[in-house]
């Protein structure tokens, strides 16, 4: 059930109970959806030692319309990442963003399959 809603700042409002009712409906069916397991805090505190990643992938031509969503992504030179998508110098080429200053972006790369980042399992729940 959706019970409240988030806005300006980092809090929440509970719905008071006439609008409370909504709910989320969330299925993952499919070949196309993956889970990643993150091992390490080289992407904390986004995404912490233990949590899943779970995505769907797609190599749709339209990776444009993944711009600044985090993904899990594999380039067409085999390197594989989980970073937030960015434009690249030019059409078809995309830079990869960090969570994390220590590890460096990818600039200009050709994107072979991505998956945008769906929900997150934290360790332990």
């Amino acid at each position: 059930p959706v019970v409240g809603y988030a806005s300006a700042g980092e809090g929440w409002t509970p719905f008071d109970e006439s609008n409370v009712g909504e709910t989320i409906a969330f299925e993952l069916n499919g070949p196309d959806y993956i889970g990643i397991q993150v091992r390490g805090d080289s992407m904390s505190p986004v995404f912490r030692d233990g949590d899943h990643l779970l995505c769907r992938r797609t190599t749709s031509p339209n990776v444009d319309n993944f711009i600044g969503l985090e993904c899990v992504l594999r380039t067409t030179a085999g390197e594989n990442y989980v970073k937030i998508l960015a434009r690249g110098s030019r059409p078809g080429r995309f830079n990869l963003r960090s969570y994390n200053p220590l590890f460096r972006d990818s600039e200009d790369v050709k994107i072979e399959w991505i998956a945008p980042i769906l929900w997150v399992k934290r360790r332990g729940i």
